[in-house]
């Protein structure tokens, strides 16, 4: 009788300890559910994160890529006018820098040729039909296809002369970044009145 009583006690004692084993396994299971969830939100937060950083980031390329090839674009026309001159059958009756002369300028790749500035230089407009043309805002173009964009992209060509047979180009673009901030690009280029150079050293060969 005082083993089965005995027994009994050491039964009793087992089913309070399971009880208490499961509680506490419970809660150590809430626990480590919590700290779970926990660090998943962390872990999407952060891809969160980053990918905001990314999406701003891929605009701020985009933006200096356009920038790097206006600049490049505005210097080449400008060049386009003095092959022009140069390439004429009869140069000597034209000068060489004709329509480049000392200033600042806008230009399209649409323009024949350099427009002066007067006062502060226009935005472009771009087409929004994904043909990555572009315009300046003036009589005719149409309004419903081309916008001005959050950057507020513009361009000015300046020429400067050097000396006679030398001038400089610098096409400068600036635009707004995503902060706010104003940012700029300019590309610089010497051209050089190399056939009428040309022309006089034969002529001198001549007279000699």
């Amino acid at each position: 009788m005082n083993n089965e009583i005995k027994k009994g006690e050491v039964l009793s004692l087992s089913k309070g300890q399971a009880q208490h084993q499961n509680k506490f396994d419970a809660g150590q299971a809430m626990v480590e559910a919590m700290v779970a969830m926990s660090v998943i939100v962390v872990g999407l937060l952060g891809a969160f994160a980053l990918s905001s950083s990314s999406i701003g980031l891929n605009r701020t390329a985009a933006d200096r890529y356009i920038a790097v090839n206006l600049a490049g674009e505005g210097i080449e026309l400008a060049k386009n006018i003095i092959d022009q001159n140069i390439m004429l059958v009869e140069p000597e009756n034209v000068a060489w820098n004709a329509g480049v002369s000392p200033g600042n300028y806008e230009i399209d790749y649409n323009d024949s040729g350099l427009k002066s500035v007067n006062g502060d230089e226009r935005t472009l407009f771009f087409s929004e039909t994904g043909s990555g043309y572009y315009a300046y805002d003036e009589d005719g173009l149409d309004l419903n296809i081309y916008k001005e964009t959050k950057q507020k992209i513009k361009r000015i060509i300046a020429i400067e002369n050097i000396n006679l047979e030398h001038i400089k180009v610098t096409s400068t673009v600036s635009w707004n970044d995503k902060d706010g901030s104003r940012l700029s690009f300019f590309v610089e280029d010497h051209f050089y009145d190399f056939k009428g150079s040309f022309y006089k050293y034969n002529l001198n060969l001549k007279l000699r």
